[in-house]
């Protein structure tokens, strides 16, 4: 499944300029596996987590329930990126 474009204009502008808001939407994107992209929770986090470490309150809220889901295990994955 190849992303669209709207998924890929998001990631490169999540990936260029880091703004919080662009890698939240972009980790729903993959969490949900909407406009093109793979459903893909690890990815998601990752970027859910870019997003909470310059405070973005959504993206921690979203990755403690990320955390929750998944359990203590998969927490020390999702903390390497």
């Amino acid at each position: 499944m190849a992303p669209n474009k709207h998924a890929e204009k998001l990631r490169r502008v999540a990936e260029k300029k880091g703004e919080a808001d662009d890698q939240f939407r972009l980790g729903n994107l993959y969490y949900d596996g909407r406009e093109g992209l793979a459903q893909d929770r690890v990815a998601a986090a990752a970027w859910w987590r870019k997003a909470a470490v310059q405070g973005l309150a959504r993206a921690r809220f979203r990755l403690g329930v990320c955390y929750l889901e998944v359990g203590a295990y998969t927490h020390s994955l999702f903390s390497s990126t």
